[in-house]
């Protein structure tokens, strides 16, 4: 099981460099969400496609939460950008497995 991923390094990051206690409350909101979201998607060990379609689903909704407006205006200052692209690359990662999966049922 992994850690930390590098996004969730980024949020510790994030809120080190922080001293607004607005944006940082923002950035602890958005930890919680991740952690809750790294706990449920390693809870996930398979990669069958039903998992890979759950593993998914998890990240669509963790993505959609962190990127609500209310964050995205408070702490676009960070460098979301980057942090939006840690977020797909391991949604990237997941797809590259899926279709590992469906290779053989094509």
């Amino acid at each position: 099981m992994i850690k930390t991923y590098r996004h969730g390094e980024t949020i510790n990051e994030m809120m080190e460099r922080e001293a607004n206690p607005r944006k940082t409350m923002y950035l602890n909101e958005i930890l919680l969400q991740y952690r809750k979201w790294k706990q449920a998607s390693n809870d996930i060990t398979s990669n069958t496609e039903e998992d890979l379609k759950k593993k998914i689903k998890l990240y669509a909704d963790y993505r959609a939460n962190i990127f609500l407006k209310k964050y995205r205006k408070k702490i676009h200052f960070c460098g979301i950008e980057n942090f939006s692209k840690l977020l797909f690359l391991n949604l990237f990662i997941i797809f590259i497995k899926m279709l590992k999966l469906l290779k053989g049922k094509i």
